[in-house]
């Protein structure tokens, strides 16, 4: 994982690898793995067999709780730090505090954005009886639907909001707490697979919003690195 106290040149080289991996991922999961699997879960009904373990529900609910509250926590602790009487050195859960904060908050704005530009059809019909592959038959990108820049339920799949958030957070702290870093992935990994394990997403959604949550974590920790910080 990119570090920003690590040679400048780092970082494009770490974000570059991120992306080609996750791009051909994506490439393969949406045109080979994506359709057979969503129809495998749903056929198994294995969505209402997970319900039976709350750690998994759970799991689902937190990232959408935590991205509304973001951005208030951001304005509020900025605040704090900035008093007059506020030391000039962070602590180094301040830091984190910030990191996670600022990066949920950008992730956000830039994941409801993308799902307004790629509007891709749900796996399943669960609002506003939107399209979807498992009633439809409906699969497929339908390019900038609903309101400018603010997307539509209908159409919101790609990328997955809730995996990108869980990304966004959880690396952040691994960032700051490079002992936990291992853990931090390991979570945001399972909401991730959860997403695709009740058919809220593909697997190519939640590969995208990874790869959201990842880059937006670093950028924020490259800049917030006032001694050390990458050159663009």
């Amino acid at each position: 994982m990119f570090n920003a106290q690590n040679s400048p040149t780092s970082l494009p080289k770490f974000l570059g690898s991120l992306w080609a991996i996750g791009i051909i991922l994506i490439f393969i999961s949406y045109f080979f793995i994506d359709k057979p699997l969503c129809s495998f879960i749903f056929t198994h009904h294995l969505s209402s067999h997970l319900y039976f373990f709350s750690f998994f529900k759970n799991l689902i609910e937190w990232p959408g709780v935590f991205e509304l509250i973001a951005p208030i926590l951001l304005f509020i602790f900025l605040l704090i730090f900035l008093l007059p009487n506020s030391k000039n050195n962070l602590k180094k859960y301040q830091s984190m505090l910030i990191l996670v904060t600022l990066s949920v908050s950008l992730t956000f704005l830039i994941k409801n954005d993308l799902k307004w530009i790629f509007s891709r059809d749900w796996p399943t019909t669960w609002t506003h009886d939107n399209l979807s592959w498992i009633k439809n038959q409906a699969y497929g990108f339908q390019w900038f639907q609903g309101p400018w820049f603010q997307g539509t339920d209908s159409t919101g799949s790609f990328p997955s909001g809730h995996s990108s958030i869980a990304f966004a957070s959880l690396i952040s702290v691994g960032l700051v707490y490079q002992k936990l870093l291992k853990v931090c992935v390991l979570l945001a990994s399972l909401e991730a697979l959860s997403m695709v394990l009740f058919n809220y997403h593909f697997l190519s959604d939640v590969i995208a919003g990874a790869c959201l949550g990842i880059t937006i974590s670093v950028l924020c920790q490259a800049v917030l690195n006032k001694k050390k910080a990458c050159h663009f």
